[in-house]
């Protein structure tokens, strides 16, 4: 049987308004790659989940808020939810 409390550097958390836990673990590597390759690119994450969901996985990810910044996109900036191209045309 799989027991979360059991595995390392895994995150757990709860959305407000939802009951629901969330567990989440970065992949190796990860972080090193993002602040190496954030010296050549302006990093932005676009996600299909909520907005809630996407900034506590920015926060996982970038804790000091110097990677991403305020670039974090979620379904509850786009057009249509079904579908990720008319929300590319956007310009923030």
């Amino acid at each position: 049987m799989f027991c979360v409390s059991q595995q390392q550097d895994v995150h757990h958390f709860q959305l407000p308004g939802y009951p629901v836990w969330y567990h989440t673990k970065i992949r190796p590597g990860a972080l090193e790659f993002l602040s190496r390759v954030s010296t050549l690119y302006e990093l932005h994450i676009f996600t299909m989940g909520s907005r809630v969901y996407a900034h506590t996985i920015a926060r996982l990810l970038d804790p000091e808020g110097k990677l991403f910044a305020y670039r974090i996109r979620s379904r509850d900036e786009c057009f249509n939810a079904f579908s990720k191209s008319p929300d590319l045309r956007c310009v923030v």
